[in-house]
């Protein structure tokens, strides 16, 4: 699903304009970030924590070359779905 497709589904789920959907996503989805970017982390009751980690810095080898590779650290978004999630989800029918 697009994000063009999502706004239609939220309009059509709250009777809203599209429009006024779009605008209320955009917020929401620019407020999770503003969260991360800061340091904190979002939890939502039945769907999920959305928080940042710190990804040590380590060392790879290049596979073409053979030649040892430093990474540095750096920060990653985590996602840990909620156990009502999960559960929903692991019931969900398995299409073929």
């Amino acid at each position: 699903m697009t994000k063009k497709d999502f706004i239609k589904k939220v309009a059509q789920e709250v009777q809203s304009t599209q429009k006024d959907a779009e605008v209320f996503i955009d917020a929401v989805f620019n407020s999770v970030v503003n969260l991360l970017l800061e340091g904190d982390n979002l939890r939502i009751y039945g769907l999920g924590e959305f928080s940042t980690k710190l990804q040590k810095a380590r060392s790879c080898t290049d596979f073409k070359t053979g030649e040892k590779i430093n990474v540095p650290a750096r920060m990653k978004v985590k996602f840990t779905p909620s156990p009502t999630l999960k559960q929903q989800v692991s019931e969900m029918p398995i299409k073929e």
